[in-house]
């Protein structure tokens, strides 16, 4: 159950659902259309103890050309005891001369459980538009109590260091990172095989899947299309539900 929300444009939080497997469900919306130059988005999300929220956008984020300041978006997400959050937000789509500094601090209280689900496409693939963004400055913090439990930092500047060359993206389109973090989870082997089988098999996708030093597992992954990308998250958001959170598939409701 949603206690309390506020916002304010270009940011907005859709009404929730109440989903049958005792979860919250909300949409996240810029109803402008895109983030732009100059734009300060800020988000902060409380789970109360024992509360269960999924939380997503309703579609594909747009970062517009900048001639001069970049887009800031900042999330910081606090899960409270034993509570389970699932942040799968659609992926970013960043225009020629774009340019978006972002971050997310997640903290995490003792018995919680997260997936964290983050992508983004290389540009508007469909206009042939591939690596022309100005830069992506992105940073993930995430603490268990006060335990780092996976921290990152990336910066993709195109005009420095091309992502298509051997080693990096090459011929890849679109990349996504899936962090699965639970308190006190010791199933971590037979996640990790589920999800390597998973990778193994699906067609478009090339990736692999590590243990974290602490109570939690990461995915990196570069697929072919959008298809492929939003396939393979669907996938492996089913299997860290069943293996995790002891839950089936979850039927996102988009449209």
């Amino acid at each position: 159950m949603l206690e309390r929300s506020s916002f304010t444009l270009p940011l907005q939080v859709l009404a929730p659902l109440a989903m049958e497997d005792g979860s919250t469900y909300l949409a996240l919306l810029n109803p402008t259309g895109g983030v732009l130059g100059g734009d300060q988005l800020t988000s902060e999300i409380v789970l109360e103890p024992l509360a269960h929220g999924c939380l997503t956008t309703p579609s594909a984020t747009r970062v517009y050309r900048t001639d001069k300041l970049p887009a800031k978006q900042d999330t910081v997400i606090r899960v409270g005891e034993g509570a389970i959050l699932e942040y799968f937000p659609d992926h970013l789509i960043p225009h020629p001369g774009a340019a978006l500094h972002q971050s997310l601090r997640l903290e995490m209280a003792a018995g919680s459980r997260v997936l964290l689900w983050e992508a983004m496409a290389c540009g508007r693939v469909a206009r042939n538009e591939r690596w022309e963004f100005r830069e992506i400055v992105s940073s993930v913090e995430v603490l268990i109590g006060d335990k780092p439990a996976w921290l990152s930092r990336t910066k993709i500047d195109p005009a420095v260091l091309a992502p298509q060359r051997l080693g990096i993206a090459e011929t890849y389109a679109y990349s996504g990172s899936l962090a699965i973090l639970a308190d006190g989870f010791t199933r971590w082997p037979q996640l990790i095989a589920e999800i390597n089988r998973k990778l193994a098999a699906f067609p478009g996708v090339n990736g692999g899947v590590s243990k974290l030093a602490g109570d939690g597992c990461l995915v990196r992954l570069l697929a072919n299309s959008a298809i492929c990308l939003n396939g393979i998250c669907t996938s492996l958001w089913a299997v860290g539900r069943a293996l995790v959170l002891d839950l089936p598939a979850f039927e996102s409701r988009k449209y």
